[in-house]
């Protein structure tokens, strides 16, 4: 049996997504967290969460994804959907 996988820096690729809120009331700590974690700014992550509170819908690139389904659920558990915009 191997060791176990572990997440490795830099290995997430880049996705837009758009933002919309789903609940009256989103978690904006948890929102900005989830945004963090894809290697947002802190600024850019506050402003976003913020304009999110505020009702509106927001079209982000997010830098680095390492799992889009766990960062998909975690905006889901803070209230927000997250719906991947791809390009042709």
């Amino acid at each position: 049996m191997g060791p176990p996988e572990t997440m490795v820096p830099g290995t997430g690729a880049p996705v837009r997504y758009l933002l919309r809120p789903e609940t009256e009331a989103p978690d904006g700590a948890m929102v900005r967290a989830a945004l963090a974690a894809g290697l947002l700014p802190p600024s850019q992550a506050r402003d976003i969460a913020a304009r999110l509170l505020a009702g509106e819908t927001v079209l982000v690139m997010v830098p680095q994804v390492e799992d889009r389904d766990a960062f998909e659920r975690d905006l889901a558990l803070a209230g927000i959907a997250a719906q991947p915009c791809f390009q042709a």
